[in-house]
Order: structure tokens, then C-alpha cells, then sequence
């Protein structure tokens, strides 16, 4: 009896051929997926939410103004979001140096790390006044991420490091690699606090 082409198909040589593909498709997925161990290391976030840092400076405002040493002061404290900065304005270095003090204890007490405020020099305001400029640091600066990547160039482990926009993309065959590079960073001198996210095993 004549067999059609769908029984030919399910009886001879083709269905082998489909089975010999289906075998080896997980071996060419294994070692596709074995290049593609990373870890993305980035800055970390200055506190749990911008609220935070709100939270820390209405209390320092209210710390301040209840001083007998700033009775009748023109002291302000103000938060430029747009720009992520902090400005403290007063009459003078010892008043400065007072609110400055003050806001960076109640930052710290909300989760905020020292390493992400970046204080300005002090300069001169309006009407006699000086003021000196907090910055919030967010994301992994030209810099930093230069300097990362030279780090874990120099050690010569098996990684490469790229640079992606605010932060750094470390990728290698092995977790054992990625946890040298983020051993390695933990003990290094980086300026910023870092966490690393995204590190597939």
C-alpha cells in the first residue's frame, strides 16, 4: 500500500534527524548561556527615598531655629531636587559649620551614607550672607567608573569591565570571577558607596 508523505515523515529518516536537533540544542544553549555570567555594579541610593532627605531637613531646620545661638538668624535651609543639592545660607562660618554638623546627623540617622553628600566650599550670598551648596551624589560618575575598571584590569582577572552610562557592567564565565571583583571593590578606596545588582548565575 502506497503511504503518504505525513506517514514517511513519522516513520523514516526525518523524524531521526528531528530528534538529533532537539538533543543537541541543549548543549548549544548551556554554552551560550555559560558567557553570560555578569554582575552590574552601580552607586548606591542615598536612602531608602527622597522623602528621606526632606525628612532630615525640616528637623534640622527646626533643630537649628530653636537654638539660642540662632535667635533673630536669617539661617535657610533649602533643597533643589532638579539639581539633587542641598544649600545652607547664614551669617557666618561658625553658623555654617553648625547647620552643615546638624543636617549630616540627621541624614546619616535616615540611611543616607556620608559617602554620597559631597560638600562645596563655603561662598559668599546676598546681603552679607554665605552660603555653601550639599551635593547628592547619584550614579557612578566618568571618573569612578574609569578608575573601577583600571582596578579590576590591574588585578588581571577574568572579567571585562565596561562602562554604561551611570554605572559598571562586569562580565566573566565564572561566579566565582564576579565575587573576586566585588570582593576586591569592597576593599578598595572607591568614593562612593556601591552595590551591585543583576548577577546571574
Amino acid at each position: 500500500m502506497a503511504r503518504n508523505g505525513a506517514q514517511r515523515w513519522k516513520e523514516g529518516f526525518p523524524r531521526a534527524r528531528t530528534e538529533e536537533r532537539s538533543a543537541a540544542a541543549p548543549k548549544r544553549q548551556k554554552k551560550y548561556l555559560a558567557g553570560k555570567r555578569h554582575a552590574i555594579f552601580r552607586h548606591r541610593q542615598p536612602g531608602r527615598s527622597p522623602q528621606e532627605v526632606d525628612n532630615a531637613v525640616n528637623i534640622t531646620k527646626k533643630a537649628i531655629l530653636s537654638r539660642y545661638d540662632f535667635r533673630n538668624s536669617k539661617t535657610e535651609i533649602t533643597i533643589d531636587k532638579k539639581e539633587k543639592k542641598i544649600r545652607v545660607t547664614t551669617e557666618d562660618d561658625m553658623k555654617l559649620r553648625a547647620v552643615q554638623d546638624t543636617l549630616i546627623e540627621n541624614l546619616v540617622k535616615r540611611k543616607v551614607d556620608r559617602k554620597c553628600l559631597d560638600v562645596k566650599p563655603s561662598e559668599a550670598a546676598a546681603h552679607g550672607m554665605i552660603q555653601r551648596d550639599i551635593a547628592i551624589k547619584e550614579g557612578v560618575d566618568s571618573d569612578t567608573a574609569r578608575n573601577i575598571v583600571k582596578l579590576i584590569k590591574d588585578k588581571k582577572l577574568k572579567v571585562q569591565a565596561a562602562i554604561q552610562e551611570s554605572q559598571v557592567r562586569v562580565t566573566g564565565k565564572k561566579i566565582d570571577d564576579l565575587q573576586d571583583v566585588i570582593q576586591l571593590l569592597r576593599a578598595s578606596q572607591i568614593a562612593i558607596p556601591l552595590q551591585f545588582i543583576n548577577m546571574q548565575r
